[in-house]
């Protein structure tokens, strides 16, 4: 399984991977594919100071915090589970 982050060209959005996304999911691999700030579905918040060095700094952002939260999720997501049950178990 691998972590895959699928970014959008001009004009477009993260919907573009959609097809492409599913496929690799179905093959057990954790995929992102983001809408970058002013494109797409989040056009709305388009403004001046948007440029590739903004965009860049989104992805860096969205990798750094983004697979270092799926890498502890990884970890702990399965003790975390167990003791959700064991605690519902519990309440009467």
């Amino acid at each position: 399984m691998s972590n895959i982050v699928l970014i959008h060209g001009a004009y477009q959005g993260g919907w573009i991977w959609k097809p492409l996304a599913k496929v690799l999911r179905d093959k057990g691999h954790y995929v992102l594919a983001p809408t970058l700030e002013g494109c797409g579905e989040r056009g709305y918040q388009l403004h001046k100071k948007i440029s590739t060095e903004s965009h860049a700094l989104e992805i860096a952002n969205l990798l750094f915090f983004g697979i270092s939260i799926l890498n502890l999720l990884d970890r702990y997501l399965p003790v975390i589970l167990k003791l959700s049950s064991l605690i519902s178990l519990q309440v009467p």
